[in-house]
């Protein structure tokens, strides 16, 4: 995929109207061209949905999920496991967090469900106060099954 079909992609997505309302809530219209700039930065997915990581350096990215109607629920959740699962293996991220509003409780319940632990809060762009969540690459291969040494579960007494 070229350049130019990327920035669409991202820009259709980021457009779709159930989208922009939770990303950029009260803006008619985000471009997202910038995001192409930056080579560490990398895009998953496809016009049903895209999952987004900034990098922070250090092998750390920020993540997002632009999520259209298209794809929810248990489609969703696989779509964002296969990319998580990309970044650790192939990429080597190390760490990989994001922010959620509070009130996006969809958004907070799949941060769990793919074993991101609540490491603080932090205000967004539009003044939304949100739950910051985080999952690093040893948890990650623990929870996928990629681990070379898995975790051996305990009885609690």
């Amino acid at each position: 995929m070229t350049r130019t079909e990327k920035i669409a992609l991202f820009n259709r997505v980021a457009n779709s109207p159930e989208v922009l309302r939770s990303i950029a809530p009260g803006l008619e219209y985000v471009d997202f061209s910038s995001f192409f700039n930056e080579p560490r930065n990398v895009m998953l997915g496809d016009v049903r949905g895209l999952v987004v990581f900034f990098t922070a350096g250090n092998a750390e990215y920020d993540v997002h999920f632009l999520l259209t109607d298209a794809l929810r629920g248990s489609d969703a959740l696989c779509a964002i496991r296969l990319s998580l699962n990309y970044m650790f293996t192939a990429r080597h991220a190390s760490v990989i967090y994001g922010a959620t509003p509070r009130e996006n409780r969809a958004c907070r319940a799949i941060a769990r469900a793919l074993g991101a632990r609540p490491v603080g809060v932090t205000t967004d762009f539009f003044g939304r106060a949100c739950l910051k969540y985080s999952i690093e690459r040893d948890k990650w291969a623990i929870l996928s099954g990629n681990s070379p040494a898995p975790a051996k579960l305990t009885k609690a007494s």
